[in-house]
């Protein structure tokens, strides 16, 4: 038996040799400059230091393979016990995705109060630390990770209703998040608010549960719905948020209390430990028993612009207005506000405006694709195109992808232009798992699958150029125009790509064919122009979206996207004055077809907008001279 004094002595004896040890080991470790990167690997533990000058981006921050480990054999590498990043220049808030964090702040001359800074505004006389200790492991006793909606009315799940979810996934983690519903959320007949079904296919596990008849009163009013959420996690435990509520960063310490109560009728959350029953609800709950935390707020402007008008960075969610609806990615795209921010962080994985950047190392190639499938003799407007084409854009060759030759005597004129190449090309029979039966859909996956292939410009056969293509378009991946706009809601815009330009295989032509593989065949619009909107909306930095690359014109108005105003149904811009010549370098008659581009005798008898646009394409093929003049056809049959 050893005595308890002698236990004490060899403790002690243990702590001297720890100190001891410590000391030798921290003399024996090199000096490194402050300003040169440096890593150091230990059993166990990974130290990064960072360039001075590399600012931390305010962005979801995961250890990359390639930094900080030095040993691609070990195991466990990539857990870090301590990461150390320090920078003269630091954002004030960093998500390290599974990873604890302590973010140790020191204000260096500060003269802002901490509630004035911007959600993720960078501050020069911030020095960060940001010490890593140990992976977030579960702990026992705190509220559980099952988050509860409950939806109401016959509504649909919109773009704000699935920012609060993903807010939750981004910021909760949770084990599942559970939806209760009186009548299940719809999807507009245009299949864009089909986000519920998005967010089912990001996170696993959601699950969807029709209240009881009984319980239908929950969604009479705020009590009531608040009765239903104790009642639903009396059980369990857990996190009722509302529709409308987006958290903006991690709750995790508000988990050991009782009972958080941030609910208010414009939304909110609240969180229950499971030690409760239904009962304790029902007796009067003592002051200290609760915690009382509050949520942002915003509203909405009379432009349909979210603004926030109460936040601060301690605050743990935002609520948005319950009125709101038709908000839409491309309405945080350049959001220069907190709530811009907060939502490109959730939608995005950061708070900077996502934007296309050009490389001027490999331009767009000089080549031009059209699509011209089952025959058939060449129309006017498909000479004009052709022409516009060769002698405005320039290009080096003109490839018309198809089944057959087209025909004809303006065909005739035209086919022995030696830049003009025909490249047979059948007709698709089917589109991954859908199968392809009208002729209009050709078009669409030709065009995607061409520009995946070999890049280029693609142009329909109803566009015709104005200007040529300068560099400073031709430097971007992809590039294309809003459609004429589709009145009927929710919709927010489509892309039309009868005028387009992309680098071989850009990454957004690959994500629009594969968009593809969810085929409508009975929907002219869903494959070609809404669902690469919908790829745009994910992926805003691969696509460069210039409006006055064409202009669209239906029913003989045209409708440039540019212009103020340009989704209100009942202007369409009769009298807006437009410079043609220099405004747009396309315009795009998709139906119907203008009398004066229909055949040469009403161009030259009209003296129109659509008229000019004839006559200036074919003064650039040398046809007609500044006087309007046809040219003898002899001296242009090499044209």
């Amino acid at each position: 038996m050893i005595r308890r004094g002698g236990s004490k002595i060899w403790i002690g004896l243990g702590i001297l040799g720890y100190i001891l040890l410590s000391i030798e080991i921290s003399t024996r470790t090199p000096k490194c400059d402050s300003n040169q990167q440096r890593t150091v690997l230990e059993e166990g533990r990974h130290k990064l230091s960072l360039k001075d000058s590399n600012p931390l981006t305010e962005e979801t921050h995961p250890i990359p393979h390639s930094v900080g480990i030095a040993n691609d054999n070990e195991p466990d590498s990539r857990r870090l016990d301590k990461v150390e990043i320090r920078s003269a220049r630091n954002a004030t808030k960093v998500d390290l995705g599974d990873y604890a964090a302590e973010v140790d702040n020191r204000p260096v001359n500060s003269e802002r109060s901490e509630e004035s800074r911007s959600y993720f505004q960078v501050k020069e006389e911030v020095q960060t630390e940001v010490i890593i200790k140990h992976p977030i492991l579960p702990q026992p006793g705190l509220t559980p990770p099952i988050v509860y909606y409950i939806w109401c009315g016959r509504y649909w799940f919109e773009f704000q209703n699935y920012l609060s979810m993903r807010s939750v996934i981004k910021y909760i983690q949770p084990d599942k998040i559970i939806l209760y519903y009186n009548h299940i959320p719809r999807i507009d007949i245009k299949l864009y608010n089909d986000w519920l079904d998005v967010i089912r296919e990001e996170f696993p596990f959601i699950t969807l549960r029709k209240m009881k008849i009984q319980k239908f009163d929950a969604c009479d009013n705020d009590l009531k719905l608040r009765s239903f959420a104790h009642e639903v996690m009396s059980k369990t435990g857990g996190i009722f948020v509302d529709r409308t509520t987006i958290f903006t960063r991690t709750p995790h310490e508000l988990r050991r209390h009782n009972l958080v109560e941030a609910l208010t009728p414009k939304g909110g959350f609240m969180m229950i430990r499971p030690t409760h029953h239904k009962a304790f609800f029902q007796s009067k709950l003592q002051a200290n028993e609760n915690i009382k935390v509050k949520c942002g707020a915003s509203t909405l402007t009379k432009y349909g612009v979210v603004k926030t008008i109460y936040y601060s960075p301690k605050l743990y969610c935002l609520t948005m207005p319950k009125n709101l609806t038709y908000i839409f990615p491309k309405d945080i795209w350049g959001l220069d506000s907190e709530f811009g921010e907060i939502a490109r962080t959730i939608f995005y994985g950061k708070p900077d405006i996502p934007v296309a950047k050009p490389s001027y190392e490999t331009l767009v190639p000089n080549i031009a694709h059209m699509v011209w499938m089952g025959g058939g003799e060449m129309d006017y407007l498909f000479y004009l195109s052709v022409l516009s084409v060769l002698h405005i854009v320039k290009v080096d060759n003109l490839y018309i992808h198809g089944d057959k030759e087209p025909t004809g005597p303006l065909w005739k004129k035209v086919k022995h232009d030696e830049r003009i190449i025909l490249i047979y090309r059948d007709l698709p029979e089917t589109i991954y798992k859908s199968n392809v039966e009208l002729l209009p859909h050709v078009s669409d996956i030709f065009r995607v699958d061409i520009m995946v292939k070999y890049g280029g410009i693609y142009v329909d056969t109803d566009a015709l150029f104005v200007q040529p293509i300068p560099d400073s378009l031709r430097a971007y991946d992809v590039v294309a125009s809003y459609d004429w706009i589709d009145w009927n809601a929710p919709c927010p815009d489509n892309i039309n790509f009868g005028v387009t330009l992309g680098k071989r295989n850009a990454e957004f032509w690959v994500l629009f064919q594969k968009s593809m593989s969810y085929w409508r065949e009975n929907s002219w619009s869903f494959n070609g122009l809404r669902q690469p909107y919908r790829v745009m909306e994910r992926h805003p930095d691969l696509f460069h979206l210039d409006p006055h690359l064409q202009v669209i014109c239906f029913n003989f108005l045209c409708h440039p996207t540019w212009w103020k105003d340009y989704h209100n149904e009942s202007i369409h811009h009769e009298n807006t004055p437009l410079d043609w010549q220099h405004e747009t370098y396309a315009f795009h008659w998709t139906a119907p077809v203008p009398l004066e581009l229909q055949d040469e005798k009403h161009l030259m008898k009209s003296d129109s907008m659509f008229a000019k646009i004839g006559k200036h394409v074919l003064k650039h093929a040398g046809l007609l001279n500044d006087n309007n003049i046809r040219t003898d056809p002899v001296t242009c049959r090499s044209l």
